[in-house]
């Protein structure tokens, strides 16, 4: 199955050329989905703005590609201008941000709000509209009752899902979540990640940025663990996720609350450096309870140590 979302040595920098995300190869397939974790500050939104053409003043991408493949060609998003790039935001990739009732103009009605994006492709619009709504997992009774309000009249999940609507409502075939189930209660969470589940059961590829390890454990297919700008562990969900083998996943996966385990979780000693913090050796080695000599001087670079899982670690073995 080919790729059709491509990042090879993306890299960005800030002001005074700091690197804030470095040498990033990701790639995606029809139907899977890619849990990207990380703490805040770890480069995961940036990346997804990166990849949009969004970055805030001050960034800028030096390095690398973001290739996208469609029916007829594959092109670098990066080499697109303006005109070109909208071409393909919004009908080829959809993107949820993070912030969900920015995300929506408070001055429109949720039909309407999905519409708009809808009447970009022509054709009957309003049907896709109304099936884009379901398909994000809104029932009958919002299409009836509800989607004629304003966002300040809907509850956090329901705007969530008018957004998710309004991103597939073009049918894209890469989806980019920032965060989707922040803030979201249990039930409300469910449903947002069953209607993740089932885009990709419709083909979709999906870059889901989150915090919600157990989201990614659930939906996910393959996992990618940032720290400071890098990608320092990726696999196989199911893996990577039971098998850490960098001393950061380990100690992230010891963070989150389980249900079934009556323990105390264990707090990351330190903090994380800015992304622009000029660290030497291996950026999380002022944390690291395993570090020797040469994690202090020289990086580590990411590397394969079995079938498709690969670490960026000295002192990892497959």
């Amino acid at each position: 199955m080919s790729e059709i979302l491509k990042l090879r040595n993306l890299s960005v920098c800030g002001p005074g050329s700091a690197e804030i995300i470095s040498g990033i190869n990701l790639s995606l397939r029809s139907g899977e989905i890619l849990g990207i974790v990380g703490e805040t500050g770890s480069g995961k939104t940036t990346l997804i703005n990166s990849i949009l053409g969004l970055l805030p003043n001050g960034l800028r991408v030096v390095s690398g590609s973001v290739h996208v493949t469609d029916d007829e060609q594959t092109v670098d998003l990066l080499k697109l201008n303006g005109e070109q790039c909208r071409r393909y935001l919004g009908l080829q990739i959809g993107y949820v941000p993070q912030d969900v009732r920015s995300g929506l103009n408070p001055l429109m009605t949720a039909r309407d709000s999905v519409e708009e994006g809808a009447r970009r492709k022509g054709g009957r619009y309003q049907e896709r509209t109304e099936s884009a709504l379901r398909r994000a997992g809104l029932p009958e009774d919002f299409l009836k009752l509800d989607a004629d309000r304003r966002p300040g009249g809907l509850s956090g999940g329901q705007c969530q899902r008018v957004l998710i609507a309004q991103a597939i409502v073009n049918k894209p075939r890469v989806l980019l979540l920032d965060e989707p189930t922040a803030s979201l209660d249990p039930l409300a969470r469910h449903a947002v990640l069953d209607t993740v589940r089932g885009l990709a059961s419709e083909h979709c590829a999906i870059l889901l940025v989150t915090h919600d390890i157990a989201a990614v454990a659930e939906v996910g297919n393959f996992v990618a663990v940032m720290y400071c700008g890098r990608i320092v562990e990726i696999g196989r969900s199911d893996e990577l996720l039971t098998n850490p083998k960098h001393p950061y996943t380990r100690a992230l996966l010891e963070c989150v609350p389980r249900i079934d385990q009556r323990m105390l979780m264990k707090a990351i000693p330190g903090e994380a450096p800015t992304l622009a913090s000029d660290v030497p050796g291996c950026k999380f080695h002022p944390r690291c309870a395993f570090c020797e000599e040469q994690c202090h001087s020289e990086e580590p670079v990411l590397r394969e140590i079995s079938n498709g899982r690969y670490v960026a670690c000295h002192l990892a073995e497959g």
